[in-house]
């Protein structure tokens, strides 16, 4: 979780705004947890790095921190997309395990993975703790006042777009989904396969229609929190680079995407945001108009199975993916 300092477009002022993410190992959490968005200093724009992993959210819309470091997948980190982790992940005080380190100069190198035998015989799930005090845009707290964005992470490579804002119902169907493809950072032998979890979070205790249920009523009740969907895998097959998903992020705290809605899905997705090509997001550059249907109402089956089988789920969530 974070606080982005933006300058809200309807406002017109400057304004901290709480935010959380959601999402499985792999896809890119700690990485946007931990990133500046390339923000405008000159307009006293920021963001406040607060929490990397688990947080208990309140009823009245707070969220309290539970760790004080940022835990990461170091494949193919690299200082141009993700600056701050990449600092941290080669400061000193770093601990990282299964990342290649040469034998003479100690240096790292996070895209040399032959250096253990895993997954075809190489080693493609490194870690690493970095500091979080340590890293630039930090201060002495870890916990949010308030949140105002929450954003459900997932990793698809189809036609689940790269961003899209969801109304209560569905934001809470997207809690239950927690879905995503498993990555080197959870299953190396099954990297690719689908994976859903309720509230990305495997260890959930009681009933999970009810954890649902209850981030259903916390988000009715604060109806100043807006939900979004964010796709970090690929779109066509064509990967979602960090700088577009850095760049919805920043606008959506700035209210300066225009958004429509999705026909097919319900939710509401960018009709246009500054700084970002959305001709590259058009589904039939990539796909027959048969190939989309066969996507889409695949998605939609699983999906639809997915939420049938928590029976104390409220119906009005189980419905909202319909």
């Amino acid at each position: 979780g974070k606080v982005i300092r933006a300058f809200d477009e309807k406002a017109k002022k400057l304004e901290d705004k709480g935010a959380l993410f959601f999402g499985l190992s792999g896809t890119g959490k700690t990485t946007l947890s931990v990133h500046h968005f390339w923000l405008d200093p000159a307009k006293k724009e920021t963001v406040v790095i607060r929490q990397d992993d688990f947080f208990v959210m309140t009823e009245d819309g707070a969220a309290f921190g539970t760790e004080d470091n940022a835990y990461i997948k170091t494949e193919g980190l690299e200082p141009e997309g993700q600056p701050l982790l990449y600092a941290g992940a080669i400061s000193p005080s770093a601990v990282l395990e299964n990342v290649y380190t040469d034998p003479k100069t100690l240096d790292v190198d996070f895209f040399r993975y032959d250096h253990a035998f895993g997954a075809n015989g190489k080693c493609l799930n490194g870690r690493g703790i970095v500091v979080r005090r340590e890293l630039d845009f930090t201060d002495d707290r870890i916990d949010l006042d308030r949140v105002d964005l929450i954003f459900f992470i997932t990793r698809r490579d189809t036609i689940v777009p790269p961003a899209a804002r969801l109304n209560p119902e569905q934001a809470a169907a997207f809690f239950m989904l927690g879905e995503s493809i498993i990555t080197s950072a959870a299953d190396p032998t099954k990297a690719g396969q689908s994976v859903r979890e309720v509230g990305t979070n495997p260890f959930i205790v009681g009933s999970e229609g009810e954890e649902g249920n209850l981030f259903y009523r916390i988000i009715k009740k604060n109806p100043r929190v807006q939900c979004f969907l964010l796709n970090t895998g690929a779109f066509g097959g064509q990967k979602i680079k960090i700088q577009d998903s850095a760049a919805f992020i920043r606008e959506i705290a700035r209210s300066r995407v225009e958004w429509r809605k999705d026909e097919t899905w319900g939710y509401e997705v960018p009709a246009s945001v500054p700084g970002v090509d959305l001709a590259r997001y058009d589904a039939s550059k990539f796909y027959k108009s048969e190939e989309i249907a066969a996507f889409t109402e695949t998605l939609r089956a699983e999906r639809v199975a997915w939420l049938a089988k928590f029976k104390d789920l409220d119906p009005v969530i189980a419905g909202a993916v319909r």
